[in-house]
């Protein structure tokens, strides 16, 4: 019988010679084991790769930032310089009552600034006037009128025109007769020279017996050095003594020696009498005084300008 069974051992001869059958798993086994490593090490480098790469990127982007940004303008400076304007003038800003409180003061302010305007245009005015004479005060005596101002020289030749017989006192004392046609030489006179410590200048309107009724006084012009003539003389008072009538500026008349205290107290109104017998009043832009005698009858009247 043959034998069929190949790997059982010949009875008799040799062996037959047939190949190990472990050679194939000798060979098979370390083909399959190195490919483990060459597989892990590719996937390894692969990855360090790519992190190189994308560092690469980032880098070239953060480079790509920056050149960007140094080249735009520097917007947030100017944003914060502005912000910091905007803030300021916000702090410099009052807040709505301050508001209202500085306008108010200003409008008090300015109604302030308003009134003393016209209270110096009122002066300004007045002073205007009473310089050119349009503002001034009658007076009348001898059935004549004329007018009178702080302007001594003006006053003087308005008593002239008004028809009046006058005189005026020299240095010496002395009288002479004004008139318009002496009144320029009394003008220029010298009203004091250097030995004369009073030096004043007087025109005074009399009646027919020669007698004083009415007398216009000057002084000399404290802001102009010496000697000063007449026509330098600042108007200082008119003072009156006569028992000839004389009408006020408020039309109101009176004479020496038979007005009584209580016939001013009538006109003016009652006030206090000083120990001088002097009643004093300022009444409409004039200081009035009144001296009394004994028996309180009026003796003389001075007139000024306040």
């Amino acid at each position: 019988m043959d034998n069929t069974n190949a790997n059982e051992t010949p009875l008799f001869g040799k062996k037959p010679q047939v190949a190990e059958p472990v050679a194939a798993p000798v060979t098979a086994t370390p083909a399959a084991a190195p490919a483990a490593p060459t597989a892990k090490k590719t996937s390894v480098g692969l990855i360090i790769g790519a992190i190189i790469t994308a560092a690469a990127f980032i880098a070239a982007s953060v480079v790509l930032v920056i050149v960007l940004i140094t080249r735009q303008p520097n917007t947030s400076s100017k944003k914060s310089d502005e912000s910091s304007e905007e803030k300021k003038e916000e702090e410099k800003k009052p807040t709505p009552s301050e508001d209202e409180d500085e306008d108010e003061d200003k409008d008090d302010d300015e109604d302030e600034s308003e009134d003393e305007t016209e209270d110096n245009d009122v002066e300004d005015h007045r002073d205007e006037l009473t310089i050119t004479g349009e503002k001034s005060f009658t007076l009348s005596v001898q059935g004549k009128s004329f007018k009178f101002s702080n302007d001594y020289v003006k006053t003087v030749k308005n008593a002239l025109n008004a028809g009046y017989e006058m005189t005026y006192q020299d240095i010496e004392y002395k009288d002479h007769a004004l008139t318009k046609s002496n009144l320029d030489s009394y003008l220029n006179s010298e009203m004091a020279n250097e030995t004369k410590s009073y030096r004043s200048a007087e025109a005074s309107i009399i009646d027919g017996n020669g007698d004083t009724v009415l007398s216009i006084n000057g002084t000399r012009d404290y802001t102009k050095k010496l000697p000063q003539n007449y026509s330098d003389a600042k108007f200082d008072t008119i003072s009156y003594s006569s028992t000839l009538e004389l009408t006020l500026p408020n039309g109101k008349k009176i004479s020496c020696h038979n007005t009584t205290k209580q016939d001013i107290f009538d006109i003016y109104g009652e006030t206090e009498v000083s120990s001088l017998d002097i009643i004093r009043y300022h009444k409409d832009g004039l200081n009035i005084s009144f001296h009394l005698d004994k028996e309180n009858t009026v003796t003389s009247v001075y007139i000024r300008l306040d």
